[in-house]
């Protein structure tokens, strides 16, 4: 079990060790010939890759990076146990 982040409270639950949940929009731009990925719950996330799997490697060290600067210092315990790209 996930808390949203972005959801109210999502950073004290974050500093308890509680796993976070965030969600993307992942597009590819085809003329740069990289996928890129935003979020509305984590604001300010955003991360490319040429392949999917390098875009989820540079996700996950993106959300938390991001995490900790929102946390203004490191999380617990790692914030995303599992990642999964879904497409529109």
């Amino acid at each position: 079990m996930a808390y949203q982040a972005g959801w109210p409270f999502w950073r004290t639950a974050a500093r308890m060790g509680i796993p976070l949940s965030v969600r993307v929009l992942v597009v590819h731009d085809e003329e740069a010939g990289v996928y890129a990925v935003t979020s509305s719950s984590l604001k300010g996330l955003f991360a490319e890759g040429e392949t999917l799997d390098e875009l989820h490697t540079n996700l996950k060290d993106a959300a938390v990076d991001l995490i900790a600067s929102h946390l203004h210092q490191p999380p617990a315990q790692p914030p995303i146990t599992s990642l999964t790209l879904c497409g529109a």
